[in-house]
């Protein structure tokens, strides 16, 4: 029996596995760095100008790379970091440091530790101020041949707790000697946003490195040199090839967002048994990251953001369409209730509903009440409810909530069924 079963596995799972090389997961993911980056050359040899001089010289400069997510940001400062210590190791440069770190959902003073520990400095006790800590730094740069150059990634998430906010950093980066950074954003107007008028003079824009969204040519060449490597000739159809740079060229300009559409097709022909990506396949793997996009979305938003748009989905399921920020406010405070947290004001719930109409979540429109009675706001989702009904559902802190609420409702359309019929 065993050998049996043994067999068929082996049998089953290579078949289904026939179209694609060994490795194939790493082509098309963002750790695989093609040894010759299309569109993306004259970027790199700026970037690594920059971040040369700025180690040789110990100059406190700034480089942004700005532009929208996928467009080979981090790829380009990956390429220099590990042409840098190449440089370093052949002692074209002074022995230096280069540090890559991600400043998404990061405090400053977390980051800032994370740069003690790459350098191997003695870390304070976590209560230690900002300054405390930045002193450690300092003295080490004084002892250092070289430089400290720190990329921080998703540099405009950065500080969105804690209680110093990303311009502290800058401002001492940026009048340290022998620190220099990297900033990756995908927000263009990530400097202007700055507060600090000190800091904002001081990060000025003359090494900033665009990086534009890739076309449906470009899309068609970089994926067609990574299917090469991950599929085997006749993997995919061409069709589907076409379509997907196609689609992605005209929407987004992220080749992440290409990798990420190959990825899932192929877990659709896997599951299915196909022998190749198929252009039906790579369409529902197009509306399958749409989805998981806007759950990620939902995800990002806080708690308190989260449960204002459960009420308005609820109020919704149960039939009222357009909704009041009364409506919206009383439905939230019962969640609230439910997991124990502290009921918030009507303004608090108003200010949230607008940032869920700003970010697209929400449908407003405004209605008058009649002569000398001013308007009402009345509200509505504007993306399906499916989608939001998968994000609860996967959501670890509100799922309990959800379910709860999905059997009152499924009880309540029940009564509303037996009374249509007369029945009690």
């Amino acid at each position: 029996m065993g050998d049996d079963i043994f067999s068929y596995l082996e049998k089953e799972v290579s078949a289904i596995h026939l179209f694609l090389k060994e490795n194939w997961s790493y082509y098309l993911s963002d750790e695989y760095i093609p040894p010759e980056p299309l569109y993306r050359k004259n970027h790199i040899v700026e970037l690594a100008r920059h971040v040369k001089i700025a180690l040789s010289t110990k100059l406190s400069d700034t480089i942004f790379l700005e532009g929208p997510p996928g467009t080979g940001k981090t790829m380009s400062f990956n390429i220099v970091k590990r042409f840098i210590e190449k440089e370093m190791e052949k002692e074209k440069i002074p022995s230096s440091h280069i540090i890559y770190l991600r400043g998404g959902g990061q405090t400053v003073l977390e980051l800032l530790r994370d740069i003690l520990r790459h350098l191997n400095l003695p870390l304070p006790s976590k209560r230690a101020s900002f300054g405390e800590h930045f002193s450690i730094l300092e003295r080490s740069l004084q002892k250092c041949e070289g430089g400290v150059h720190v990329c921080i990634d998703e540099v405009d998430r950065l500080g969105e707790r804690g209680v110093h906010d990303v311009d502290t950093l800058l401002y001492y980066f940026s009048r340290t000697r022998g620190l220099s950074c990297t900033l990756i954003t995908n927000d263009v107007m990530f400097i202007s946003k700055i507060k600090d008028a000190r800091t904002k003079s001081s990060l000025t824009k003359d090494k900033s490195i665009i990086f534009e969204r890739y076309n449906a040519e470009q899309c068609y060449n970089i994926f067609s040199e990574r299917c090469k490597l991950a599929f085997q000739e006749g993997g995919v159809e061409e069709e589907a090839l076409r379509y997907l740079s196609d689609t992605i060229g005209f929407e987004t300009g992220s080749v992440r967002d290409g990798l990420d559409m190959l990825r899932l097709a192929v877990g659709l022909a896997i599951k299915r048994e196909e022998d190749k990506l198929t252009l039906e396949l790579i369409k529902e793997a197009w509306k399958l990251l749409q989805t998981d996009k806007l759950v990620m979305k939902v995800f990002s938003f806080s708690e308190s953001i989260r449960l204002v748009l459960m009420a308005v989905l609820f109020n919704e399921l149960y039939g009222k369409r357009k909704q009041t920020s009364t409506d919206i406010h009383y439905k939230q405070n019962e969640f609230r209730q439910l997991l124990e947290r502290e009921l918030i004001e009507l303004p608090t719930t108003r200010n949230l509903i607008l940032e869920l109409v700003t970010a697209g979540f929400l449908h407003q429109e405004r209605k008058g009440r009649g002569f000398k009675r001013g308007v009402e706001n009345y509200y509505s989702l504007a993306i399906s409810s499916k989608i939001l009904s998968e994000a609860f559902m996967r959501d670890p802190t509100l799922s309990v909530v959800y379910e709860k609420e999905l059997a009152e409702l499924s009880e309540w359309r029940r009564m509303k069924a037996r009374e249509k019929l007369g029945l009690r």
